[in-house]
């Protein structure tokens, strides 16, 4: 992708949680911040599932410490025909902690692949 492809993506990630982007030369965690999200931006088109859940765990534990949403924010790769889809990813209990949906249990039931 791009240099100005990407920074385009980290702008319009920022622009969606409400934040601002911070320079890539800044070299820090967070790609984009908000009052209640941290973001770290990923331009990788093939992420792994397991590149995926490191980055997710990194951006939420540190999300945690600053009282605020982490997320990974990505977009599926460009194919001939289809223009990309911009993603947010988070885990579960993210989602729960931070939206309160469930009430009783922490448990996250197990998902084959």
């Amino acid at each position: 992708m791009h240099s100005s492809t990407w920074k385009k993506f980290e702008s319009d990630a920022a622009a969606f949680i409400g934040g601002k982007r911070y320079p890539a030369n800044q070299g820090g965690p967070i790609d984009v911040e908000s009052e209640f999200t941290i973001g770290q931006c990923k331009k990788k088109n093939n992420l792994s599932h397991s590149e995926l859940a490191r980055e997710v765990k990194k951006i939420q534990d540190l999300g945690f410490t600053m009282n605020k949403l982490g997320v990974v924010l990505h977009q599926t790769p460009r194919q001939k025909g289809t223009p990309p889809i911009p993603m947010i990813t988070l885990s579960w209990d993210t989602f729960d902690e931070y939206f309160c949906l469930r009430k009783t249990t922490k448990e996250v039931p197990h998902v084959d692949e």
